[in-house]
Formats: C-alpha cells, structure tokens, sequence
C-alpha cells in the first residue's frame, strides 16, 4: 500500500489514480480545489481509497468545470470516499455505478441541473453504503438510489430541489436518515420500487409527504414525520407500517383507493391538520394505533374503503373520532373518547 499526496505530489486526484495501484491511498490536503474537473477511478484499481481532511476542511469546487461530475465510480470495485465535500458541479456530485462500496462522511451540495438522476449523490449499483453523509441544495434529488441492496445510513438530505432521498430501487435499507426542507412539492423520502427497508428515519418539514412510498412489500419501522405539507406517511399495497410516530402533518398516514392489504400498527398520528389517518383501499389492518388530537378526524375510512379491520385502537381528542364511510369495515375493541382537554396517548 502506498499513499499519493494530493496535490503537494500529485496536481489532481487523477493524476494520482494513474500512478496508483489496488490498495493505495489517495490523500487530498485542506483547501479549496477548483481544477480537478471530473474524476474518474478507472478499472483495475479496487479497493483504492479517495481520503480528505474532513468536509469543512477538503472542498473540491466544480463550478467552473462545466458538465462535470464531481467523483464517478464505475469500473471499479471496493472503493472507499470520505472526509470530504463536493460543490458546484453541473451533474452529479458522486455517481456510483460499481458494487461494494463505501461513501463516508462526504457533503454534497449545489450541483446543479434540476433533472432526474442528476443528484447530490446517485448510487446505481448494488451493495453500496452511504454512511455519515450530507446532501443539500441540489438540483434533483438529494440522494439517488436507483440500484439493489444498497444502505443509506445515518445521512442528512435537505432542501433539494426535487426529493431528499428518492428510491427506485429494491431491497434497499434506509436507517437513521434525516430528510427536510424539501419545499418544490417534495417528498422527504419518496420510492417507487418495492421491498425496502425504511427505520428510525425523520422526515420533517417538506412540502408533499414525509414518506411516500408509491411501491408494494415496505417495512416502515419507528420512523418519525412531522410538519410535512401533505401525508406523514403515504404507502400503496402490502406494506408493513409499525411504530411510526406521525404528527402535525395534513393528514398522518393515508392510503388510496387501489391501495390494500397493509398492516398499519402501533403508530401514533397525533395533531395533524385534518386526518389521523385516512384510508382507502380494501383489506388493510388497522390495530392498536392511537389517534388523537388531531384537528378533523381521528380515522377517516372513505367511500371506496372495504373489508377493513380496525381494532384495540385509542381514538380520542379528535374534532369527530371516526367516520367510517365505506363498506364492511370492521370495528372492534377501540378505546374511543369524547373530545375534551388535550392529553398525550398513554
């Protein structure tokens, strides 16, 4: 293993990469670069890793480098970038189309074009790990994901232009994120594909939903969703809702009218403007939530609404507690309470 300097050594980490070997260490000193243009690791150097000296202290500036990516890893594997901050650039900040790599304490912000796959960080491999980062003020998305088997772990996306983490992908675990400030009718979390993994993720104070998950086979897991302009939670077919704390919201979790078969339990919806929940759709279970406090209705079933079980609920402090108008919904064993001074669900 040897360690290439950047730029005392090596002018661009280029350079460096076409003296480097699998293994080495590129190492970029503190400072502000604005002539790297694009990076590019080329094949047969896995296993290489990209160092800075943390991202307040390492900047690579791609503002004046027109159509540009700021690190692109495609033809190699096992790859590791960290300690650093990407800026400015017209494409993505980082694109990751190889397997089995790893994203570390990176920050990427302004890049620019507000089109699809054009985000902060675009992941469109498998088994990559995206870990520690932050993603803010892009034209798109704030990361990407339109790989399998990827991990975005303990990240932080905000006020990008489209979504904070967009996902369409499968079998993709997003733990710890915090999502907000999405304000262009964005989403904090928003997916297309199913069977993913979504836990212990904040999304707050964006403008559509916190999570919107247009795809079927999710678990969402303690996840909390706050102060969004639409839906806490927003979930299609088959999915597993669980422990998710889900306040001051339009409404708190909501399902349509083609949407089925989804387990929605032990969440609180408390506060929201209108809704607790509201639900369409047919035979979703609906058990042991606590609705309350919220300014319309504590659960609303509407009239495309069928086959639905609700039961062992706590309904109360709501402006009406239920209205049930659909068909053949099940009601058994809820708690419901009259309107009167606000408490918290015990």
């Amino acid at each position: 293993m040897a360690i290439k300097h950047v730029p005392s050594e090596f002018p661009t980490i280029n350079e460096a990469l076409a003296n480097a070997k699998p293994c080495d260490t590129i190492l970029i000193a503190s400072g502000v670069f604005t002539n790297f243009g694009d990076t590019v690791i080329p094949a047969n150097l896995n296993t290489i890793r990209i160092v800075g000296e943390g991202f307040d202290k390492t900047i690579i500036d791609g503002s004046a480098c027109p159509d540009s990516v700021g690190i692109t890893l495609s033809e190699s594997s096992f790859i590791t970038v960290e300690s650093l901050t990407l800026k400015g650039f017209n494409d993505n900040g980082i694109l990751v189309r190889s397997n089995n790599n790893i994203i570390n304490n990176v920050r990427v912000m302004n890049t620019e074009l507000p089109f699809a796959n054009k985000d902060g960080i675009r992941i469109e491999g498998s088994y990559n790990m995206c870990i520690n980062c932050q993603s803010m003020n892009n034209g798109a998305d704030g990361i990407g994901v339109s790989g399998d088997n990827n991990y975005i772990i303990q990240c932080r996306v905000s006020n990008n232009n489209i979504d904070g983490i967009g996902i369409s992908g499968s079998n993709n675990l997003m733990f710890g994120n915090i999502a907000e400030n999405h304000t262009n009718s964005g989403d904090g979390i928003f997916s297309t594909d199913p069977s993913n993994i979504y836990i212990n993720n904040i999304a707050r104070l964006n403008s559509d939903d916190g999570i919107d998950l247009e795809s079927n086979n999710n678990l969402l897991l303690f996840n909390v969703c706050s102060h969004n302009g639409n839906d806490g939670i927003e979930v299609s077919s088959n999915n597993i809702v669980w422990g998710n704390k889900v306040t001051e919201n339009l409404n708190g979790i909501g399902t349509s009218s083609d949407d089925r078969s989804n387990i929605i339990d032990e969440n609180m919806c408390t506060d929201n403007i209108e809704n607790g929940m509201l639900i369409d759709g047919d035979s979703n279970i609906i058990d042991r939530n606590c609705m309350a406090d919220n300014d319309e209705t504590g659960i609303f079933l509407g009239s495309t609404s069928e086959d639905n079980c609700y039961r062992s609920n706590l309904i109360k402090n709501n402006g009406t507690n239920v209205i049930d108008k659909g068909t053949n919904n099940v009601m058994d064993s809820n708690i419901i309470k009259k309107p009167k001074k606000k408490k918290p669900c015990h």
